[in-house]
């Protein structure tokens, strides 16, 4: 018999998979959810040159029960032509997040006239 490792795995179903969570999250967020979703990214954007989705939690008007939605409002932002990965990570400073690495996202819509964070 022949037991694959721990990383011996499909990557196309991996990423497949990761994909599938990300819309799942999305999906079941609700409406009022992923507008201020939306809302808070397009903020974040607009202020920050560079940011992580610790900003745009900053930014939400109504506290977010399920934070894997953000990954639904960041590829929609990207989606949208409002920011870019940087391929970059920084340590969160959102203390449930437990200073794990979280992407850099730069804007595409900053603008160093926008008023300050």
């Amino acid at each position: 018999m022949n037991q694959r490792g721990l990383f011996d795995g499909d990557p196309e179903k991996g990423k497949r998979t990761r994909e599938d969570g990300i819309n799942r999250a999305w999906d079941h967020a609700g409406d009022a959810t992923q507008a201020d979703l939306d809302r808070a990214v397009r903020l974040a954007a607009a202020q920050l040159q560079e940011f992580t989705t610790d900003a745009v939690l900053a930014r939400i008007a109504v506290p977010v029960r399920e934070k894997r939605a953000l990954g639904g409002a960041m590829r929609r932002a990207v989606t949208a032509g409002l920011v870019e990965a940087t391929g970059r990570v920084r340590v969160s400073d959102h203390a449930p997040c437990h200073r794990r690495p979280k992407a850099i996202w730069h804007s595409l819509i900053w603008s160093a006239a926008a008023p300050p964070a």
